[in-house]
């Protein structure tokens, strides 16, 4: 069944005001979300993309998983409708 499953990454920004506590409530939200989709394989990554320090900075996660095509659409809405999420890419991983 794993055949028809490819790889995605999914990068998340959020904004830069969220708390320590407030990020992992999201990772945790996320993840049980994934699972419960039956996505495989799933991992995150908190991105430190900091280049200026004088300015903030969204905060940047990125979810990789196995994912059935078909689930991908309904993460596309869960992540429209999230007020915590500013903007999201999802992209095919060839190299996972």
């Amino acid at each position: 069944m794993d055949s028809n499953k490819k790889n995605y990454n999914c990068i998340l920004s959020l904004s830069e005001t969220l708390t320590e506590d407030e990020i992992l409530s999201i990772v945790n939200d996320y993840t049980k979300f994934f699972k419960k989709l039956g996505l495989k394989s799933i991992s995150v990554a908190k991105l430190d993309l900091n280049w200026n320090p004088y300015t903030p900075v969204p905060i940047f996660l990125e979810f990789r998983f196995k994912s059935p095509a078909k689930a991908i659409s309904l993460i596309y809405q869960k992540l429209r409708l999230d007020e915590s999420v500013i903007r999201f890419y999802i992209e095919v991983n060839l190299n996972f």
